[in-house]
């Protein structure tokens, strides 16, 4: 009865089990990318983000790692990744985004690919833009040469007609002008700025695609206003287009506007 009881127990202790598959090797390769996040308050905050080489991933997918931090330094262990759902579309990056430590100027990193590889790295803080650069070990590929630091007095974002036809284009367009008469046209280093790139011709390309179903533009402008200032200034243009022309638009005080 004993022997009975064992066969039955192990039996239901693999059952329970999860199954192997729901565990992902951890990628020989990543790409990492700095990047700085605006937070309402105007606060900034650095943080990096790893990404596999390959897209077959479901979208919950995301590596489980282990932080510590001492002066200018963060030591990160990536463990096994944990795949949460099963999926139809693996069609996604395999990516965390990980904050790091204030740095005036420079910071270490070690970042280990659990046993595989361990790679050190240096980032460090100029006055317009933050680099990388990776010392030794293997599997890690830089991204971007830089990030780009986003100007206090920049709005960026994208803007579309609520409704087709030439009544909404000509809703977008006078959108658009009204913007450009109490803003500056601008142009920034082509490059990696976080939220946006900045392309050949001065052409702003959105790191995220917004969703829409409609045409939309984007846009950046530089300013002098103030914070009150630019708050007054959207807020006019949300009771004159509130039922013409939809829009998101941020700015390098943090602040976000967004119509209804």
């Amino acid at each position: 009865m004993k022997y009975f009881n064992l066969i039955f127990l192990l039996a239901l202790l693999s059952s329970c089990s999860k199954p192997e598959e729901n565990f992902i090797k951890i990628p020989s390769e990543f790409t990492i990318t700095i990047q700085e996040e605006i937070k309402p308050t105007g606060l900034r905050e650095k943080w990096i983000q790893l990404s596999s080489l390959n897209s077959f991933y479901c979208l919950d997918d995301s590596l489980v790692y282990n932080t510590s931090s001492g002066l200018n330094s963060i030591s990160i262990e990536i463990l096994d990744s944990y795949k949460a759902n099963d999926c139809i579309q693996k069609v996604y990056f395999l990516k965390s985004r990980i904050k790091l430590p204030d740095f005036t100027d420079s910071l270490q990193l070690q970042l280990s690919l659990g046993s595989a590889s361990i790679i050190n790295c240096s980032f460090y803080n100029y006055k317009n833009y933050y680099t990388i650069q990776i010392n030794d070990g293997t599997g890690l590929i830089k991204k971007y040469d830089k990030t780009y630091k986003i100007p206090e007095n920049l709005i960026w974002g994208y803007a579309y007609p609520k409704s087709l036809g030439p009544n909404g284009n000509n809703a977008l367009l006078n959108f658009n002008k009204d913007i450009e008469i109490h803003c500056n046209n601008y142009h920034l280093p082509k490059g990696y700025y976080t939220y946006f790139s900045v392309l050949e011709g001065n052409v702003l390309q959105l790191n995220e695609n917004p969703g829409i179903a409609f045409t939309y533009v984007n846009f950046y402008y530089s300013h002098n206003k103030t914070e009150l200032q630019l708050i007054e200034f959207f807020n006019e243009l949300a009771s004159k287009y509130i039922d013409l022309v939809g829009y998101k638009i941020n700015s390098g005080y943090g602040l976000e506007f967004k119509s209804n």
